[in-house]
């Protein structure tokens, strides 16, 4: 394991409060709302049993999602520096169960009024003399030394959001504005594929391991300056010189499919590598900028990815794709043409033709997350003929 990583599993189980769902008979339930859509939503109760409730039986429901959703979107009116709407973004999590983001807000707030102490109390400072004190593990020392402290990445910064664990040694701002930027891109995959495929939400927030040095950061064998892991399920990423938005979305994208395949309440899914690669490479390129107000639009083509494809005299034929394996990826000849084709296709599948084979695509992916990813699926879900069909992805590839 990674050195200081074994903090990342130091979070208990944190508290959490309930979600709560009232019915027009008066009916109160609680628990975790692991899914919703325009005509239903799916509510796992103490008891872990779920149950599907249609829309037009609720009266109302209050759930974290929706409550994270109002403060990313509150968060974007702000301006810049704004104390007292910050310090309201932090008292509403606070109140909706949203710890995590509450003490990122009251960070902020900090930053924006270094005396605020409604902030200081909720982030359980303590006031001594004139100076404001804070704890790292069991010792309390004033904030400008806690800020030194967490240079070092064993003992970095650590913060938990609904969806996500951050651990980091990066400055405190770029810390706090990652996680915000981790959250809009969970919004931005969920409202992508997520009513489509009826994702569930993951139970237990992910981790993600932000190093600001080289010398702490767990190395691959290809030197990789980002890198998914399922065994931890930890998204390592590497920001000595910055952070590359395009490769924390890239790596957050394989996090999401593996762990909505295999970690949320039905999880027994298995993602083909083209299909991970594609979608990894199809969200990197879809989200551009950090600072917590990235933004996303989906489907922008990737020329040069396209070229790759286009321009190859022997591409992979469909049998090839769906026989690699996720190594083929990583130390294998032509990889770069195996991630070039492995985004025509998904893009293809989900745009090609005004959209025509995005619902058979759909099918298949939902086949995938209940485990038949074979090809033979794929045929079945699509309902063409592989020749033709094959013969217009490449067509598309060269038309982009």
């Amino acid at each position: 394991m990674a050195a200081g990583l074994c903090l990342l599993f130091a979070f208990a189980g944190v508290a959490r409060a309930q979600d709560e769902v009232e019915l027009l008979d008066g009916t109160k339930l609680e628990g975790r709302v692991v899914f919703e859509d325009e005509r239903e939503l799916i509510l796992i109760g103490a008891n872990s049993k779920e149950r599907t409730i249609a829309l037009d039986k609720v009266k109302s429901a209050r759930t974290r999602t929706r409550s994270l959703h109002a403060a990313l979107d509150h968060w974007d009116r702000l301006k810049e520096g704004d104390a007292v709407g910050l310090w309201e973004l932090a008292a509403f999590c606070r109140d909706r169960g949203l710890s995590g983001e509450a003490q990122v807000f009251a960070w902020m707030v900090l930053r924006a009024e270094p005396e605020h102490a409604a902030a200081h109390a909720l982030l359980d400072h303590k006031l001594k003399g004139n100076a404001w004190y804070g704890q790292s593990g069991k010792i309390w020392m004033p904030l400008d030394r806690l800020h030194e402290v967490h240079k070092d990445f064993k003992d970095g910064w650590e913060f938990t959001s609904l969806h996500y664990r951050l651990q980091s040694n990066l400055p405190l701002e770029r810390v706090l504005t990652m996680l915000i930027d981790l959250e809009r891109f969970h919004r931005f995959f969920y409202g992508t594929l997520g009513a489509e495929l009826k994702l569930r939400e993951v139970m237990e927030p992910m981790y993600a391991a932000v190093y600001a040095d080289e010398q702490s950061f767990p190395k691959t064998a290809d030197n990789r300056k980002g890198y998914y892991t399922a065994m931890t399920n930890t998204l390592f990423v590497l920001a000595d010189q910055g952070l590359e938005p395009g490769l924390v979305y890239h790596e957050a994208s394989h996090q999401l499919l593996i762990c909505t395949a295999t970690r949320e309440s039905r999880g027994r899914g298995s993602i083909p590598a083209w299909v991970n690669e594609g979608i990894a490479v199809y969200f990197e390129h879809s989200g551009k900028g950090l600072g917590g107000h990235a933004t996303f639009e989906a489907g922008k083509p990737v020329r040069d990815m396209f070229a790759a494809h286009a321009t190859e005299k022997k591409p992979f034929d469909l049998s090839r794709m769906f026989s690699f394996a996720s190594a083929d990826f990583m130390i294998s000849s032509k990889a770069t043409l195996k991630y070039a084709q492995s985004y025509s296709l998904v893009h293809f599948c989900l745009h090609g033709e005004g959209g025509k084979y995005r619902p058979g695509f759909l099918d298949y992916l939902r086949r995938a997350y209940m485990g038949d990813a074979s090809s033979t699926s794929f045929r079945d879900a699509m309902k063409v003929r592989e020749q033709d069909f094959e013969k217009a992805w490449h067509a598309y590839a060269r038309a982009q």
